[in-house]
């Protein structure tokens, strides 16, 4: 199989020169995030009558609204893997504190909360 084309870039030329500005450039730079990686959880309580908690966790930026990132749900365990991630901490400022609840899902009613912390 013959090898794929690469496109290629065209170089860009510099800006005009405006007769306020001797020289006119653009400097763009890349914003970098920092990230979570949500892992497990251990020893959570069980919330359910038949089997066990079917947790989630969430986590959110302290004092802010919005949810940064959600781990899906394990069915029937006490001792989650996630391993759910790296999620981008848009809105995370220096001195900013992160907040992970995690919940038991049940289907048809209210989640039970499980657990907090701050980090």
């Amino acid at each position: 199989q013959p090898p794929r084309s690469v496109p290629m870039l065209a170089p860009v030329s510099p800006l005009p020169r405006t007769p306020n500005r001797s020289d006119a450039s653009i400097t763009a730079a890349a914003e970098t995030l920092p990230e979570v990686l949500i892992i497990s959880a251990a020893g959570l309580r069980n919330a359910d009558w038949l089997d066990k908690s079917d947790p989630y966790c969430i986590c959110r930026i302290a004092g802010k609204a919005h949810v940064v990132t959600q781990t899906p749900v394990v069915k029937n365990s006490l001792e989650p893997v996630w391993q759910h991630g790296p999620a981008p901490l848009h809105g995370f400022a220096a001195g900013d504190s992160l907040e992970f609840e995690v919940w038991d899902k049940d289907y048809g009613k209210k989640d039970d909360f499980l657990g907090r912390a701050l980090l």
